[in-house]
């Protein structure tokens, strides 16, 4: 399921809305270390509220992709 995950995240997504998520929830490269909207927010040098709204609109573009890829 990782797998098929990180397959949408990389086809759907762009370059920094798909690190967004794989540091949020510790998906590879970031292995097993979540990182807090924060830490995320200095890396990019924008607002937490950016990174959620990122964080938001990258997750309703995944969630889509991945209902059309299982139906």
């Amino acid at each position: 399921m990782q797998k098929a995950v990180l397959q949408a995240i990389d086809k759907t997504l762009n370059e920094k809305s798909g690190d967004i998520l794989k540091r949020r929830y510790g998906l590879p490269p970031y292995q097993n270390r979540e990182q807090s909207v924060m830490k995320i927010s200095k890396i990019y040098g924008v607002t937490r509220g950016a990174i959620y709204q990122l964080e938001q609109t990258a997750l309703k573009k995944l969630s889509a992709c991945l209902d059309k890829s299982l139906f």
